[in-house]
């Protein structure tokens, strides 16, 4: 069994229950605790709605390929629950921005979903919400992402000089993306509870697909923060969208023999195949 980040076990509510999960993750959260976050203070018909941490909250991994819009479907889990995400790692720019959940143990049941890119943190009997994205526009976005020297939130929306995607560091960097990727994606599929959420139709209508990860995690949608986020869908942690397409042919291939390994076998379990992102520029 693959190692966890942390080693501590609190009792979970069933996930077969959706009443308890309900009361667990709702009735029993602090309403506008000392470490509650107003989540649109500067709109008036929207600034009473809080995030905070929860109790006794079931494990549900949020697993990704790096710069796969983890950071801005966080923003939406957050804004649609009220409860915090946490993360297999703590990352000092996520909780200066305002993932304070960061700061929580794996198993300590007070986020609704854990962020991973690490398949080694995903067991068979896992409850695993998917995000895919096209990898060679994820593997653009994280190169990117690393490169920036921004150390605030504008490191989400800096874009490098375009020389740098065709530089020996770029190359190096995507010759790996590949194999990551579909490990990723693989390591998902193993999961006994998996949703896989794509991206690209994330991005074109972020509602509905908002929707299937509150049923997932047993959650009744609170039409009055749905209609607030509708109205600030964006957040601060959509990146901006790379156009570029600095890849050589064969790291294309690469990427191509992935993406038809990860589409097949999701079809074989049943899901929808992945979009044709030769209709994304992005």
């Amino acid at each position: 069994m693959a190692t966890r980040p942390f080693d501590f076990h609190p009792p979970v509510l069933n996930r077969e229950d959706p009443e308890g999960i309900e009361q667990g993750v709702r009735q029993l959260r602090p309403l506008r605790s000392s470490r509650s976050k107003i989540l649109w203070p500067e709109d008036p018909n929207c600034n009473k709605y809080d995030v905070d941490f929860g109790y006794h909250v079931p494990l549900t991994l949020l697993l990704s390929f790096p710069r796969s819009g983890n950071s801005w479907i966080r923003y939406f889990i957050e804004a649609a629950t009220g409860i915090y995400t946490g993360s297999a790692y703590y990352d000092e720019l996520l909780y200066r921005t305002g993932f304070r959940g960061e700061s929580a143990g794996w198993y300590d049941g007070t986020t609704i979903v854990k962020k991973t890119h690490s398949p080694f943190h995903v067991n068979a009997n896992d409850s695993v919400i998917m995000l895919v994205r096209n990898p060679t526009r994820a593997c653009i976005s994280h190169f990117n992402f690393k490169s920036s020297k921004a150390d605030d939130i504008m490191k989400f929306k800096d874009i490098l000089p375009e020389q740098q995607f065709f530089s020996k560091k770029f190359h190096l960097h995507a010759n790996g993306c590949p194999t990551w990727w579909r490990e990723v994606a693989s390591a998902g599929l193993r999961a006994r509870r998996l949703l896989p959420i794509y991206y690209e139709y994330l991005r074109e209508d972020p509602i509905p697909k908002l929707l299937l990860i509150l049923r997932f995690l047993g959650i009744e949608p609170d039409e009055g923060r749905l209609s607030c986020l509708q109205k600030h869908l964006d957040g601060e942690y959509k990146g901006n969208q790379l156009t570029i397409d600095p890849y050589t042919h064969k790291e294309k291939l690469a990427f191509a023999n992935a993406i038809n390994f990860v589409n097949t076998s999701l079809q074989k379990r049943g899901f929808d195949p992945l979009p044709d992102y030769s209709l994304y520029r992005n």
